[in-house]
């Protein structure tokens, strides 16, 4: 199978790594991740989803690592198509984890290969049933509603982040509005919409997770992403 050269980090990668993955790498570790798009996904280091080797810990950004690894393969792309590596790339983003490893797995002959519709589209019923098990919050008091839009904010914790995985609904919001800036609700509920989730009771949910969590502030009738 052929398979193009690995993608070494440079910096424009590592701040769509950050983006993606909601950390904070710095500039000097660029020259530090030489595996990177080159996940061995039988290991528990690369993917969680394997047993690990008494406390062996798991890459911090694994995911977006295999991402990357996608692209290299193709993922995404029609039989016969042209490689393409940053469309391929940008098609396992919209990936669950789960459906990004499957399409990994049949690209290396251990699955069958499926169209890549069905891949988005098992994604999205996929993350429409894991936003819809999130705790229901009517009995939570109201967001606090604040009069500025003041674009500093909590940092992000580790709560924060598993709550808001990339390809979740909650990420995808965070990944859409522009830090500081008031963004009317109705406007976000057309950006979820179109990428595939249709219910509203699963938004309201995750927009007030999202203001819990410290990653949005209510401003009168608008949400204004925090740093």
């Amino acid at each position: 199978m052929k398979v193009a050269d690995c993608v070494k980090i440079s910096l424009p990668i590592l701040e769509e790594t950050n983006q993606f993955s909601r950390l904070n790498l710095k500039q000097e570790r660029v020259n530090q991740i030489p595996c990177f798009s080159n996940a061995v996904i039988d290991s528990h280091s690369c993917n969680p989803d394997i047993p690990p080797e008494a406390d062996e810990p798991v890459c911090a950004i694994h995911w977006i690592c295999k991402v990357y690894l996608a692209g290299r393969l193709g993922v995404g792309l029609k039989p016969n198509e042209p490689y393409d590596f940053e469309k391929s790339k940008e098609f396992a983003k919209k990936l669950t984890y789960e459906k990004l490893m499957e399409a990994i797995r049949a690209k290396r002959g251990e699955l069958l290969e499926q169209e890549p519709e069905v891949l988005e589209a098992d994604s999205i019923k996929g993350e429409q049933e894991q936003e819809a098990a999130l705790k229901p919050v009517e009995d939570k008091p109201a967001p606090k509603v604040v009069k500025n839009q003041d674009a500093t904010g909590p940092v992000l914790t580790k709560d924060s982040i598993g709550q808001h995985r990339p390809g979740s609904q909650g990420h995808f919001i965070l990944a859409n509005l522009v830090v500081g800036t008031a963004t009317p609700k109705d406007n976000i509920w057309k950006l979820v919409s179109a990428k595939g989730w249709s219910s509203e009771k699963t938004f309201e949910k995750t927009l007030t997770k999202l203001v819990e969590d410290g990653l949005l502030v209510v401003v009168e009738n608008t949400l204004t992403r925090k740093s």
